[in-house]
């Protein structure tokens, strides 16, 4: 028979010698450099003894219960941040930006396959995926710049609503793109969001924590969403590939697809596309803010249905196979909410409205989304 007993004493220089009769147990401690510096800790000793009494038992459970609430044994250290990688350019103000280091949390831990042991240390942790930023404080305004004026990039029909600069005090950038996709292409598209299969998808679109009663009066719409096997369908790869190669960002920066039909008299209310963190902490976090939204027009309106920003007085109205790009972020601090691309879709006064958009994260939206950090 084996009794435990509580012993407080200093540790012994090795501490993973046997005590001569006794093995000992120390509290966790993964920077043994400490040992010494700490004060006397406590140790758990197995003795090869006879049988104990249940008084003696039930004394060194009530010692055990009382050091483990006072916490003895050594001090806890400083948690340690996540090394983040810093932006490629404009570091002075890296800490403004959200970064999930500093907020990591376990998440659910995956099932292990065909009865795997159970390992805790593969417990994932958010953020996962790269932290390297999808936009420095120089990409934004290159990309617009590179897409307005390359002559590669002619047969998009560029047109400048917005001309942006490099810094915060210039104006946001907003680009349309007049032939983004073909008159096939749109056809195609709508063709088969009419579908049964797809019909049975849309749902009414929603606001972040709203009410039925606040969306009807806020956004009055119905969406679907189209992501993993979905684009890779035939219908949508081409729109999907095109807006990559036109941003130069990597789909694991981007949300699924969101298609969106208004009705007659469908609207959505002012709102930006910025991610707040008091509303959605998790996706801030660890996804960080959108930083750029694509959104293309796939049908005529007969009337109404225009994208109005309404801070800058520019309106854009829908059209078959027109794209529209603007920031959600100061080009120069793209982690940071730029208020004046704020906008609204006006109501549809006659006919209906088909839309496909995505928006683009300062972080790894794909791999934070598999593990459920965002």
């Amino acid at each position: 028979p084996m009794s435990w007993t509580f012993r407080r004493r200093s540790p012994p220089a090795d501490e993973s010698k046997s005590l001569g009769n006794h093995e000992s147990f120390d509290f966790p401690d993964s920077d043994r450099s400490k040992a010494k510096s700490r004060p006397a800790g406590l140790w758990l000793v197995a003795t090869r003894t006879g049988p104990r009494s249940a008084a003696v038992a039930l004394v060194a459970a009530l010692a055990c219960a009382y050091y483990l609430s006072v916490g003895v044994g050594p001090p806890a250290g400083p948690v340690q941040a996540q090394k983040t990688p810093g932006r490629r350019a404009d570091a002075s103000a890296a800490d403004a930006r959200p970064s999930g280091a500093a907020h990591r949390r376990k998440v659910q831990k995956l099932p292990a396959a065909d009865g795997a042991a159970d390992d805790a240390s593969a417990t994932p942790t958010c953020p996962v995926g790269s932290r390297l930023p999808a936009a420095d404080g120089a990409f934004l305004h290159s990309m617009f710049t590179r897409l307005s004026t390359d002559p590669k990039h002619a047969h998009l029909s560029p047109v400048v609503k917005s001309a942006g600069g490099a810094t915060s005090d210039d104006p946001p950038w907003i680009l349309v793109l007049d032939d983004f996709l073909s008159a096939e292409e749109v056809e195609d598209i709508v063709s088969n969001l009419r579908s049964d299969a797809a019909q049975k998808q849309f749902r009414i679109s929603s606001l972040a924590g709203g009410s039925h009663n606040s969306n009807y009066n806020y956004r009055r719409s119905e969406s679907m969403n189209c992501d993993g096997p979905c684009l890779e369908e035939p219908w949508i790869r081409p729109l999907v590939s095109r807006m990559t190669d036109a941003t130069g960002l990597d789909r694991k920066h981007a949300e699924g697809l969101k298609l969106t039909h208004y009705g007659k008299g469908g609207f959505f209310g002012p709102h930006h596309d910025y991610i707040l963190e008091e509303t959605e902490p998790d996706k801030w976090r660890n996804c960080g803010n959108r930083i750029l939204t694509f959104l293309v027009y796939l049908n005529d309106v007969e009337s109404g249905g225009a994208t109005s920003f309404f801070h800058l007085g520019i309106d854009v109205e829908p059209k078959p196979g027109r794209a529209l790009l603007f920031t959600d972020v100061f080009h120069d601090r793209p982690w940071e909410k730029d208020e004046r691309t704020a906008h609204e879709a006006k109501v549809v006064e006659g006919g209906e409205k088909f839309i496909a958009q995505t928006w683009f994260f300062l972080y790894d939206y794909q791999a934070n989304k598999a593990q459920n950090c965002c």
